[in-house]
């Protein structure tokens, strides 16, 4: 049986690791390093370690695509300069890790720290001006999470089309205002929540087309659900951490349930070569039976 020292020793060799790749800017393999920490959290149940795995995997998606649209630059000093908020944050965990830290406040108050130091770099130079400011509007950005709040829950049903992207439109708007007003707790929870939610659905709309009966079966109990428990959390005066840390890792885990099943199969597949049609009868039982699959493999009733 893993002892908790056991647990931190693996999960701490892979924070290294993605610690060192990430200085010599290599993104990609950070992003590997950060789905083990999130395959052997899933494995262990790991809640906060599951969130480290997950703050990594989405820094490092910021910086392949600065590094995506900053191909041509190569001042060595502007690039160290960029990757300090993010040296900094993977020091931090480390840090976090070696003490043995608990507490999901605290991690989550790194996050927001990292956001806020890497917005400046979210945005083409020629917008500096225009786009970033140092005085952040806290009112605006308290507004904006209150409005994509409620603009996801009004607008839910279009997850049953196989082909939208409502979670990708919410979490790239959320993303665009934050990067000029500024990232504050509730709305890096509120986005990391879209984020983690649209991972699981990548994977979902696979059945979008092969089976529509599947797909919807996951769209309401994998989806629907926790969209409707992230709007009672939006709608609190008070804001509870560890509530939206538990729905997040509740995402994330679908999200690895469904990875293991499917690896890197293409989402959303409409492929038709070699289509073998079933007798009815036969498709409806194949139907049952997959649809009992899924459920019990998710833990769904």
């Amino acid at each position: 049986m893993l002892t908790n020292d056991d647990r931190r020793k693996i999960l701490v060799a892979h924070l290294k690791e993605a610690e060192r790749l990430f200085k010599n800017d290599d993104y990609f393999l950070t992003t590997i390093y950060s789905n083990r920490i999130l395959s052997d959290s899933f494995i262990m149940d790991e809640l906060d370690w599951g969130l480290v795995g997950f703050m990594i995997r989405s820094m490092s998606m910021d910086y392949t695509k600065f590094k995506t649209y900053n191909s041509g630059k190569i001042d060595s000093q502007y690039i160290s300069e960029v990757r300090t908020p993010g040296v900094e944050f993977l020091t931090a965990l480390i840090e976090r890790s070696v003490e043995d830290t608990k507490g999901t406040q605290s991690l989550w108050d790194l996050f927001v720290g990292f956001k806020n130091a890497f917005r400046r770099y979210q945005h083409l130079d020629s917008e500096n001006a225009s786009y970033y400011s140092d005085n952040s509007d806290e009112n605006y950005t308290a507004y904006v999470s209150k409005w994509m709040s409620e603009f996801l829950g009004s607008s839910k049903d279009y997850l049953y089309l196989a082909n939208n992207n409502l979670l990708k439109g919410i979490g790239n708007e959320i993303e665009r205002i934050s990067n000029l007003t500024g990232y504050n707790l509730k709305i890096t929870l509120l986005s990391s929540c879209i984020m983690s939610m649209d991972w699981y659905l990548d994977f979902v709309k696979q059945f979008g087309n092969s089976d529509p009966k599947i797909y919807e079966i996951m769209i309401n109990e994998g989806l629907i659900c926790n969209i409707d428990r992230l709007s009672e959390l939006m709608a609190r005066g008070d804001l509870s951490v560890e509530d939206f840390s538990n729905l997040i890792w509740e995402n994330l885990k679908n999200w690895r349930k469904l990875f293991m099943v499917f690896i890197e199969s293409p989402s959303g597949s409409t492929q038709k070569e070699n289509k073998v049609v079933l007798p009815p009868d036969f498709r409806n039982r194949l139907t049952h039976m997959l649809s009992k699959s899924v459920k019990k493999e998710m833990g769904l009733r």
